[in-house]
C-alpha cells in the first residue's frame, strides 16, 4: 500500500470518530419528545412543559396588555396635560415679565404646609397679592417695568454725574483764578529756595486782593503824611486869602485919598 492510500485509511478513521463523537452528543443531549403510552394523544416530555408554559405566559397576557393600555392612556393624557400647562406657565411668564403693573401685580404660587395648593386640573393656584421685598413695599410689578425704573435711575445718576462734572470744572477754574499762575523756580541767592516764585499768566484773586490790601495800606500811609500838609496849606490859604482883603482896602483907601488931593494916578503909579 502506497503512503497515498494510508493517509486517506487515517483520515476515513479520524472522519468516522468525529462523526461518531457528534451522533453521542446529540444522543445524550436530545431533546425529550416522548410521550405517555398510556394515555394515546396526549403529548409528554418537554412538549408538555412547553405547552404548559405558553398557557401559563397566555394567562399573563391580559393583564400584561391591560397595564400597557392603561399606562398608554394615562401617557397621551399627560401630553395634553402638558399643552395645557405649557400654556399656562408661559402665559404667566409673560405676565411676569411684561405685563404685571400696579392694578394687575405680579401673583404668586399658593402655599399651605410648605407645599403648593393646586387646582383640579393640577396646575398650582395663583395668589394675587404679591409684595415686594420690605416693610413698605409696593405691589410687584412686572420685570419690565423694573428696567424701566432701572434705565430711568442709571439716566438720572448720569446727569447727576455730568452736573457733578461741570461743578468740578467751574470749581478748578475759580481755584485756577483765585491762585496765580506761577512756578517755582530756585533762587542761587536765596536761602529759602522753595519760596521764590517766578509769576507766570495772569495774577489770581488771592494775589489781587493781597495787592489791593498793600495799595490801600501805601494810600493810608501816604494820606497819613499829606493830611498835615494839606491842614498847613489850607490856613496859609486863609491867611493869604485875608492878606488880600487887607491890600484890597488899602488899595480903596489911597484911591479915595488921591481923588480927595486931585492927584494924577497914573504920576503917583510912577
Amino acid at each position: 500500500m502506497t503512503f497515498l492510500g494510508k493517509l486517506f485509511v487515517l483520515f476515513n478513521v479520524a472522519a468516522s470518530l468525529v462523526m461518531a463523537f457528534v451522533a453521542f452528543a446529540l444522543y445524550a443531549n436530545s431533546v425529550e419528545w416522548g410521550y405517555d403510552p398510556a394515555k394515546p394523544g396526549q403529548p409528554g416530555g418537554i412538549l408538555k412543559q412547553k405547552q404548559e408554559q405558553i398557557k401559563e405566559l397566555q394567562a399573563m397576557q391580559p393583564h400584561v396588555e391591560n397595564s400597557w393600555r392603561t399606562a398608554n392612556s394615562q401617557l397621551w393624557a399627560s401630553e395634553g396635560y402638558r399643552i395645557t400647562d405649557r400654556d399656562f406657565y408661559a402665559k404667566e411668564f409673560n405676565h411676569l415679565k411684561n405685563k404685571a403693573d400696579a392694578d394687575n401685580p405680579a401673583r404668586t404660587v399658593k402655599i399651605e404646609n410648605f407645599r403648593p395648593v393646586r387646582t383640579p386640573g393640577g396646575l398650582p393656584e395663583m395668589e394675587k397679592d404679591a409684595k415686594e421685598r420690605g416693610d413698605k413695599g409696593g405691589p410687584l410689578l412686572s420685570r419690565a417695568a423694573y428696567d424701566e425704573r432701572l434705565k430711568k435711575a442709571q439716566a438720572d445718576n448720569l446727569a447727576v454725574l455730568a452736573d457733578l462734572q461741570e461743578k468740578i470744572r467751574k470749581t478748578t477754574e475759580w481755584t485756577e483764578k483765585m491762585l496765580d499762575g506761577a512756578e517755582r523756580k530756585a533762587d542761587p541767592d536765596a536761602k529759602d529756595k522753595d519760596l521764590i516764585l517766578e509769576p507766570r499768566g495772569p495774577r489770581g484773586l488771592r494775589a489781587l486782593l493781597v495787592l489791593e490790601r498793600s495799595k490801600r495800606e501805601g494810600i493810608l500811609e501816604e494820606q497819613r503824611l499829606v493830611r498835615p500838609l494839606y491842614v498847613n496849606t489850607a490856613v496859609e490859604s486863609e491867611l493869604i486869602l485875608k492878606r488880600l482883603e487887607s491890600l484890597q482896602e488899602r488899595v480903596k483907601e489911597l484911591e479915595s485919598y488921591i481923588k480927595k488931593r486931585k492927584m494924577d494916578a497914573e504920576l503917583s503909579r510912577r
